[in-house]
């Protein structure tokens, strides 16, 4: 809703100032004139929701005015108010009324009354009052009214003059007296000046006795009085200067006289000129309206009780109209004519106020921030041992107490003992190198004795390279970190149950091509995991019989898995094998039918000796029976490992698809040139389904702490530029610029874990920016440490999502269609932690993302 308009309409200059002032303190917008013409003038032009109006005005007065406006068939629905003092009386406000003024308020009414009066018309307005349109009517009334009000100043006028002859005939009667007074005394006069000479006579005998005295201390009192005056000045200059340096303004007030003295810098505080008569009732004048009572009480009080005058209040300067705040604090002291003198000071503090405003709203922001985060911040004074925490350390871990007095003693008994030695190292790692940002992750004992798993993070100020203070902020992170040992701990379950099984357990995709050979296919057969994977099925299963098994895996291609299918197959050294299957569909996330797992049992010996082992059926059979029990638990938790996996899979599989249905369509056209790239395209996306089983592998070996770091030597250029090169080779669509700024040739790491980093790095910030043609890769030394830098123009990192970028699993927000399993930066950072590095990044969603790692430089 839109502020009211008001316009006020007074030839007073200073009542204008201050009711335009009232008015948009309370929110008003206000609109000015000096006489009722160039209200008119306004109105005519300007949209105006109450008129206030005082009677007496030049040109055009109040009554005029509200006759105008009732009379005017736009405007006679605005409600007018007449707030004024001329000589007012109840037939003024009867002609008031008749005019068709809604409200007739007689100063020295206070304002809050006549604002109170506005709002109440505005929010409640009443129906316009009905004037008369008979010009003789209104004429008459206006006629009354001017009579009236000349025969008052006539009236004034007589008596004015009046009194005038009485005071020149009472001037008169004195002067006559004061002659002939004036006569006696001068009769009296000669016989006194008869005494006076022989007065005189014998005086000057006394005074000359008494000069050689007088000189003698004069020259001693003139001496003491110029030091102490000289003392005076300096002392009266020194105060006046301070003053003058502190802006701050000094005055008296003299109680009985009701008479004030202000210096220049009180002057400008209040705006007015060296020729304002500051008195109490003037300074009240300038107080501001809605503080005037309560300075008007603690001034009276003060003067009345004598005691000490302070108070904190705004001000409106006469100059400018500005609104200010001021401090004033005043107290007697007795004056040499014995009178009640207050001597104070004062002193703008205008600044002060809106810093104290500013940091209220600071103050209550943060209080709301951290409520929303719902992380237990902290502030730790190191030099003394304490610690402030937020609400977080109640509504996360049930502690009431918010001060710590023994912050290291707390610390210790709250973080787990399993975790306390490493987070010690870890902050005093930090404290040694002089890092200002310090994260860890470990568990936290809760109020009733339980623990949370804890993300915690921390600014660290120092002082001359002593650490003296953290501020930390710590997150509940047990959830996150269930979930991730929930996924590690069915991907490990997963891969060594299939890898593990006592059975065969193999699968291809819908093209025929070998996804799966787990142990037990590999002794059977004699072909290794590595010589079968991306092989067609057919090639190990007998010429009689491959037509026959590819159209029964059609079937299970359609959704109809196969039990008990007998595969005659061969192994790598000829000999003729035959396998009792189980043949189910593998599915992706969307329920869609990628390839086929094929889990059974080698019953080629029960073929060859069934006619004479029927002794041995009974104990095949329970063979086979836990077998297929173990096949189906095999196929549970293959469903669970493809809910996971599959949806990274598709896509690699999908690129197999294709190229394989394109070599099978164009096999009589293709060129042998054409046939290798297909050939490399299916081998690529092998070689990408592995990379992401290795992932999730290396996941699972980290957490499991079972990832031993073994340093050798790399020669930095060569090992930089080997592998840029390699992820430039396979991602195709990007150029890799590299710096390489280094003093030293080579250093020692662990070159498996440092390729996996730098892999990551630059296959992430090539699939992240698809709009850009390059990325950056700059490579250089410290004395201590190795600094790897990849940098992208790409989508970039939004703030929510840079704090769990190097959680497992986590995706972006932002990254859309972009494919990925979350786990690419959780490696990254496992690596850089087993090399004793960190690693720092830089991003703005929509402006690319830096990733700088610092290794140790061990030479």
């Amino acid at each position: 809703m839109n502020a009211y308009k008001l316009l006020v309409v007074d030839d007073s200059a200073l009542s204008r100032k201050l009711l335009e002032a009232a008015f948009e303190t309370e929110g008003y917008v206000t609109l000015a004139a000096r006489d009722g013409q160039e209200a008119m003038d306004i109105l005519l032009t300007e949209a105006v929701d109450l008129i206030v109006t005082d009677i007496l005005m030049p040109n055009v007065d109040g009554y005029y005015l509200c006759y105008k406006v009732r009379h005017h068939e736009k405007l006679r629905g605005i409600p007018i108010i007449i707030y004024t003092a001329t000589y007012t009386s109840l037939s003024e406000e009867k002609i008031a009324e008749d005019m068709g003024a809604d409200l007739f308020i007689r100063k020295p009414a206070p304002i809050h009354v006549l604002v109170e009066a506005v709002r109440k018309l505005l929010l409640e307005p009443s129906r316009p009052r009905e004037v008369t349109k008979n010009p003789s009517i209104s004429m008459e009334v206006m006629h009354q009214y001017s009579s009236d009000l000349v025969n008052k100043l006539e009236q004034r006028n007589i008596a004015l003059e009046e009194t005038r002859r009485n005071l020149e005939h009472t001037v008169q009667e004195r002067t006559r007296e004061l002659q002939r007074s004036n006569e006696e005394l001068m009769a009296s006069n000669e016989e006194l000046q008869a005494i006076n000479e022989e007065l005189s006579t014998t005086n000057d005998k006394l005074v000359d006795a008494t000069l050689v005295i007088h000189r003698q201390a004069e020259t001693i009192l003139v001496t003491e009085r110029r030091l102490h005056e000289m003392e005076m000045q300096k002392s009266q200059h020194l105060l006046v200067k301070a003053y003058e340096i502190a802006k701050i303004g000094y005055w008296t007030y003299d109680t009985e006289a009701d008479r004030a003295e202000w210096n220049d810098q009180t002057r400008k505080i209040f705006g007015v000129s060296p020729a304002y008569q500051p008195a109490l009732q003037s300074y009240l004048a300038l107080v501001y309206p809605d503080d005037q009572q309560r300075v008007k009480d603690d001034a009276l009080r003060a003067i009345t009780k004598g005691e000490l005058f302070n108070v904190e209040h705004r001000i409106i300067r006469k100059d400018d109209g500005s609104l200010r705040w001021v401090h004033v604090r005043a107290d007697f002291v007795q004056n040499e004519n014995d009178a009640r003198l207050m001597l104070g000071v004062i002193q703008d503090v205008s600044d002060r106020k809106t810093f104290e405003e500013v940091l209220l709203e600071y103050n209550q922001r943060y209080e709301i921030l951290s409520r929303a985060t719902n992380d237990a911040i902290w502030d730790r004074d190191i030099e003394h041992d304490a610690e402030v925490w937020n609400h977080g350390i109640e509504t996360i871990f049930g502690y009431a107490d918010r001060q710590i007095s023994t912050a290291t003693e707390w610390w210790k008994e709250k973080i787990h003992p399993e975790d306390f030695e490493r987070v010690t190292l870890e902050i005093g790692q930090a404290f040694a190198q002089l890092r200002t940002n310090w994260i860890s992750q470990y568990r936290y004992r809760c109020a009733d004795g339980t623990y949370k798993y804890v993300l915690n993070r921390a600014y660290i100020i120092y002082q001359d390279e002593r650490p003296v203070r953290m501020i930390g902020s710590m997150q509940d992170i047990t959830g996150q970190k269930e979930f991730e040992r929930s996924i590690t701990a069915i991907a490990r379950e997963l891969s060594e149950l299939i890898q593990h099984a006592n059975a065969p357990i193999f699968g291809s995709d819908r093209n025929g091509y070998i996804n799966e050979w787990n142990r037990v296919t590999e002794e059977l057969t004699g072909y290794s995991k590595n010589e079968m994977l991306g092989k067609n099925i057919g090639l190990c299963i007998r010429d009689d019989h491959r037509q026959e098994f590819m159209l029964l895996l059609e079937r299970v291609f359609k959704g109809s898995p196969l039990d008990n299918l007998q595969l005659p197959m061969m192994s790598k050294d000829q000999r003729d094998l035959i396998f009792l299957l189980n043949t189910t569909p593998r599915r992706n996330s969307e329920q869609q039918i990628m390839g086929v797992l094929m889990v059974g049992q080698n019953i080629t010996e029960l073929i060859e000796y069934r006619v004479n082992l029927e002794a041995k059926v009974q104990e095949r059979t329970r063979e086979l029976n836990e077998a297929l029990r173990k096949e189906k638990e095999l196929v549970e938790m293959k469903s669970r490992f493809v809910s996971i996996a599959s949806h990274e899979f598709r896509t690699p599989l999908s690129t197999i698809a294709l190229a394989t249905g394109f070599l099978r369509k164009h096999r009589e056209k293709i060129s042998s040139d054409d046939f290798v790239k297909k050939l490399a395209t299916i081998e690529k996306q092998v070689d990408h389904m592995t990379y992401l089983l290795d992932d999730i592998l290396m996941i699972g070996k980290s957490d499991a702490g079972k990832i031993k770091t073994k340093y050798t030597p790399v020669d930095i250029e060569t090992f930089f530029q080997q592998t840029a090169r390699e992820v430039e080779e396979s991602m195709r669509t990007h150029q890799v610029q590299i710096f390489i700024q280094c003093s030293v040739k080579s250093f020692a790491a662990d070159e498996k874990l440092l390729r996996n980093i730098l892999i990551n790095l630059i296959t992430n910030a090539i699939k992240f920016s698809p709009d850009q043609k390059s990325v950056m890769l700059r490579v250089t030394n410290s004395p201590d440490f190795l600094k790897v830098e990849v940098k992208d123009k790409g989508i970039g990192i939004t703030p929510e999502d840079q704090q769990n970028i190097f959680s497992a699993f986590h995706r972006g927000a932002n990254v859309g269609t972009i494919q990925g399993t979350g786990l690419g930066l959780s490696i990254v950072k496992k690596a850089v932690d087993l090399l004793a590095g960190q690693i720092h990044l830089s991003s703005q969603a929509g402006d690319g993302t830096s990733f700088t790692v610092t290794l140790p430089l061990r030479v």
